[in-house]
Parts: C-alpha cells; sequence; structure tokens
C-alpha cells in the first residue's frame, strides 16, 4: 500500500469524501435484480445514484441525479430505463448500509484512451459491524477498452494487487443480511464470516443468448467468476484467515471452474474469435499446471490438513 500511494503521488491526485446510504426493501428485492441505489455526500453534493448489472462482471449502468438534500428523489427515474424496477420498490425502501469514504482519483492516458484511478480506503458499517475499503479502481472514460487490462495488469504485477469482482454494494448487501440473521462469532471477523462458503456458481441459463458466440461469451465469464472468486478468498482478502477446510474447499471450487473453463473452450472451439483462439492456446499451458498444482495441494491438504 505504502509503494500504491507513492505511485497515486506522482500523478497529482484529487482528493475527496465520500460518504453514502444504501438503499433496498427488507426482501433485499433490489439485491435479488443485482442493482443497488444510493445517496452519497460527494464532497459538499448529494448524488442519487441507481447502479445496475452490465453485460459482464466488469460492466456496470450507472444512473446519476444531483440532489438538493440527503433524502431519495425517486421521481427523477421517471420515463427512464431504471422507472419500473424503482416503481416496484418505492414504498418499502429503506436504508440498510452505510459507506465512508476517503478517495484519491487520477486520470491518466493509456494510449488513444483515458482512464480514471480511483484509490479508495474506508469502512461499510452495517449494524454494529464492519468491513474495511482498501480498493483501487480503473474506470474507462474514453477510448478502446484494451487500456483498462493493459494499465490493470501493468498495477495488478507492480503492486500485487488481487483481482476482486466484489462491489462496495455486494459486500455491503452480504454484510446486512448476515447481521440481520445471525450474530458474530466473537473470534471470527466480519469478513471471515461472509467467507466461511467458497463461491459457487448458480444454475446458468443461455437461453437470451443470441448467438453462439453470446453463449461462449456468457459460459465462459460465469466459468472465470467461479475461478477469480475463489482465488480471492484463499488468496487471504480482507485479511482473511480461513482454516485449512476453508482453503481447501475455495481450491476444490476453483479446481472445477478451470475445467468448466477448459471443457467450454473445447465445445466452443468452431464459434471463437481469431484472437479467442489465440488466446486460448496460451492458456492452454498455463491452465493445466496451475489445476495440476492446484490438485496437489487439495489432496494435501485433505489428507493432511495441518
Amino acid at each position: 500500500m505504502a509503494a500504491l500511494k507513492q505511485r497515486m503521488a506522482t500523478l497529482n491526485p484529487q482528493s475527496h469524501t465520500l460518504r453514502a446510504t444504501y438503499y433496498d426493501t427488507p426482501d433485499r428485492a433490489l439485491a435479488h435484480a443485482k442493482a443497488a441505489l444510493r445517496v452519497r455526500l460527494e464532497n459538499d453534493v448529494w448524488v442519487q445514484t441507481l447502479k445496475m448489472a452490465g453485460p459482464d462482471e466488469l460492466s456496470k449502468i450507472e444512473l446519476n441525479h444531483n440532489l438538493s438534500h440527503q433524502a431519495l428523489e425517486l421521481e427523477k427515474f421517471k420515463n427512464g430505463p431504471a422507472y419500473p424496477l424503482i416503481k416496484s420498490v418505492a414504498r418499502e425502501l429503506q436504508p440498510r448500509y452505510q459507506t465512508c469514504v476517503a478517495r484519491q482519483t487520477a486520470r491518466v492516458k493509456v494510449g488513444e484512451s483515458l482512464v480514471e484511478i480511483a484509490l479508495d480506503e474506508g469502512v461499510i458499517k452495517a449494524g454494529n459491524s464492519e468491513l474495511s475499503i482498501s480498493e483501487i479502481e480503473f474506470e474507462l472514460i474514453s477510448g478502446p477498452v484494451d487500456a483498462l487490462f493493459e494499465i490493470g495488469e501493468a498495477w495488478l504485477t507492480d503492486f500485487q494487487l488481487i483481482l476482486e469482482l466484489r462491489s462496495k454494494s455486494e459486500r455491503g448487501d452480504a454484510l446486512a443480511k448476515f447481521c440481520a440473521r445471525e450474530s458474530l462469532d466473537a473470534d471470527m471477523t466480519p469478513a471471515e464470516a461472509l467467507a466461511r462458503r467458497p463461491y459457487r456458481l448458480n444454475t446458468m441459463s443461455l437461453v437470451h443468448s443470441v448467438t453462439m458466440q453470446d453463449c461462449y461469451a456468457n459460459s465462459a465469464s460465469a466459468y472465470l467468476t467461479q475461478v477469480i472468486r475463489n482465488a480471492a478468498f484463499l488468496s487471504g482478502i480482507d485479511n482473511i484467515r480461513a482454516s485449512a477446510g476453508q482453503q481447501a474447499s475455495y481450491l476444490a471450487l476453483m479446481r472445477v471452474g478451470m475445467r468448466r473453463l477448459r471443457s467450454c473452450r473445447r465445445l466452443f472451439r468452431p464459434w471463437m474469435t481469431h484472437s479467442e483462439k489465440n488466446l486460448a492456446k496460451s492458456y492452454a499451458t498455463i491452465f493445466p499446471n496451475l489445476e495440476r498444482h492446484a490438485t496437489t495441494i487439495f489432496y494435501c491438504w485433505r489428507f493432511s490438513p495441518n
């Protein structure tokens, strides 16, 4: 973190204080719809934001409105794409969790693209429990999307970053849900409580996939998500101190994701793009090595957990 902050300082970043309250219904209707509604104080301006799922894990649809005060102004969504969803939950919305973030932002040119870097430190609060926020985000402002992966890979390598797919809203919703359902174990941090179970892939549906390329992209994305989310837990993100049994579970589902991804590539190879086929060749050497090491470690844990 110290080295990362030094790098940010060379970019002459702007500092922001962000305080937000997130809203949902008691039965978490927005979360089930993969949406998040918040009112956030951004320096001296209140901003109402609705985020909805995009076509993949890294993409979000975001609708923003400046407010005159802290209260929700749901009529601002009227005549927009999100209004049916907002109208269906409006009467039951209530605060569920809060975030408080100190943010540094800087914009950099990467080739023909403009990318905003945001370094966030703070907390997520629900009830009497907290989760720490320590993350860096890369957002494409303009230009080709390749720049995001180029700069992301460079910073990941330089500062040993961990790829994390859970947003603040996903973590906050999980914390609020957990606090409402049961009390935290005195010997367990909130982060450890939320990582007790590995990430399992839900039942997939490809009925809305128009082409075979869509089927491939949706399937590969889901399997890669299973790998990444369990890898994050296995790496000790949020200072998680998982037991050997938990680590074996993360690793087992990582292996499942790898195998599914490899099978997916074989199945859809006739419909893959030329660039994707070239990538598949490099993965052909990476994934077997990862899987072999994962298998060895998994069985070592299983038969000799100590």
